[in-house]
């Protein structure tokens, strides 16, 4: 049912950056009193949902807006009875209704652009639900798989995340998580970077880049020690922190599978 699913999903679907980046220009070119409503709608999912590249506290809160309120959990909300005010499918019922007020063609575009993303926001928690499995072991592996739009200028750039989470009861019968994501960079010039940020036993870091351009390796190469110590600032033991030319590892195991973030 699972794999039927994604079959027909998969051919028609963008990235949540892709479609923001379109409905904004379509919004736009169709800038008409008529259209206010529409207009404010895209602003305000651009404005929700977007994450600004410099970090910091308002990036922070972005990536958590993202990974609550952008589609995963819609259904399990709605079984709990909890409003879906922010929600992503709720904001794209919203547009589908404002996009009554557009001319034919645009309108059609509209739909389509919000198909698109409704079908990757689909994908997104099939292949969340697919990935979630209690091992022979009895621990538990748990797997968030969404978009991340950054805002480059006007522009925003898509961030593909994984976030897993690996579970095991100790000898104390209490549980532990270790926590592993994954993000991918495609920049037009400085090519791909890879980035693997493994969290154990709460504090204790281990991350690791990989680029496909050796003189982007050595640019990460210089600004490493900084971001060790940002890490050690907020508290983190760092056991391990480089970067490499080439292409990410195939992971081997459960464990090194717990997190993966593309961008």
């Amino acid at each position: 049912m699972i794999s039927e699913t994604l079959r027909e999903v998969l051919p028609n679907q963008q990235p949540l950056a892709n479609v923001l980046n379109q409905l904004n220009t379509l919004g736009k070119q169709n800038n008409k009193p008529e259209n206010s409503n529409l207009n404010r709608l895209v602003s305000s999912l651009i404005s929700l949902y977007s994450v600004p590249a410099e970090g910091g506290k308002e990036a922070s809160q972005s990536v958590q807006r993202n990974i609550q309120e952008g589609g995963l959990f819609s259904e399990r909300q709605l079984l709990n009875n909890k409003p879906l005010t922010q929600d992503l499918k709720a904001q794209l019922g919203q547009l589908l209704n404002a996009a009554d007020s557009l001319p034919e063609q645009p309108r059609q575009q509209m739909l389509d652009l919000i198909k698109s993303l409704l079908n990757r926001v689909t994908q997104n928690q099939l292949e969340s639900l697919q990935q979630n499995r209690t091992n022979p072991d009895g621990s538990l592996e748990r797997v968030f798989t969404l978009d991340l739009p950054v805002r480059q200028g006007q522009q925003l750039d898509n961030v593909e995340l994984k976030i897993s989470e690996y579970r095991r009861e100790d000898s104390e019968q209490e549980w532990q998580s270790s926590w592993k994501v994954r993000l991918h960079f495609n920049l037009e010039q400085q090519g791909t970077v890879d980035a693997e940020v493994l969290l154990q036993q709460d504090n204790e870091v281990t991350a690791q880049f990989w680029c496909s351009h050796p003189s982007t390796t050595r640019l990460l190469n210089d600004k490493l020690s900084g971001f060790n110590q940002h890490l050690q600032e907020q508290g983190f033991i760092i056991n391990n922190l480089n970067c490499h030319t080439g292409k990410t590892p195939t992971a081997k195991n459960q464990v090194q599978q717990l997190i993966d973030i593309s961008t």
